[in-house]
């Protein structure tokens, strides 16, 4: 190539371009307010209006990422909040606490898990002061007690004493059957439960019936393997 022609393109280069398209048309899709972390906060994301999303790390339990390797979030009405999924220790869970109260003072009425791996209900304890309803598919307290000997010690081991400090098992005080809708005032969240999928990658996620008006839906990421787990979507 001659040097006419401008600067020569490095592997880098092609690389960076090639991730810049493959997001660009997810851009005006989710539009994301990206929150600056409050003091002792995880940083959240504004995806909706009063719908906040925090991604953890794509890695496993650490010391130095203190259990925040899953996706966690919460929502706010004009009465309540509801906090789905705590992550997987008591301090990054008070830091998701922290970055909630951060955006606002209303009460945390619901702490929802959308299954029972550790990485998602470890940081419930971090929310025991808000005296909220932990709301699980009807199903989640026997699976999760009887493992909670072997998560417990697996997630002590691969934490560390410090990080794992505070940590217990909290088990669902409000169980959902089959549907369940939760009022955050002005603001309804749909709960449903779902069903083993067949094992196949074809299947279509296992819902019921789509919700109206919803501004984002959650899902558990196990939702095709496990009948441990819920779907929420919100609508206004």
């Amino acid at each position: 190539m001659c040097n006419s022609c401008g600067p020569r393109l490095t592997r880098q280069d092609v690389l960076r371009a090639a991730l810049a398209l493959a997001v660009v048309p997810l851009l005006h899709r989710i539009p994301v307010h990206a929150a600056a972390p409050a003091p002792e906060s995880i940083e959240v994301s504004e995806i909706a209006p009063g719908v906040f999303v925090h991604q953890g790390r794509y890695e496993m339990q650490s010391p130095e990422n203190r259990g925040d390797m899953a996706n966690a979030g919460f929502v706010v009405g004009s009465d309540a909040v509801a906090v789905i999924d705590t992550l997987g220790s008591v301090k990054v869970g008070r830091e998701l606490r922290n970055a909630i109260r951060a955006v606002t003072n209303k009460p945390i009425r619901y702490v929802i898990n959308t299954h029972m791996h550790p990485d998602h209900v470890f940081g419930n304890a971090a929310f025991k002061e808000d005296a909220p309803a932990f709301v699980a598919n009807h199903k989640l307290a026997r699976g999760l007690a009887s493992r909670a000997d072997r998560y417990l010690a697996t997630n002590k081991r691969m934490l560390g004493d410090d990080v794992f400090a505070g940590i217990e098992v909290i088990l669902p005080t409000l169980a959902v059957q089959d549907t369940m809708s939760l009022d955050l005032g002005g603001r309804a969240l749909l709960l449903e439960t779902q069903r083993t999928a067949l094992p196949t990658t074809t299947s279509p996620s296992p819902t019921r019936r789509p919700a109206p008006c919803s501004s984002a839906i959650f899902s558990s990421p196990c939702m095709c393997r496990r009948s441990t787990d819920l779907l929420l979507a919100g609508s206004r």
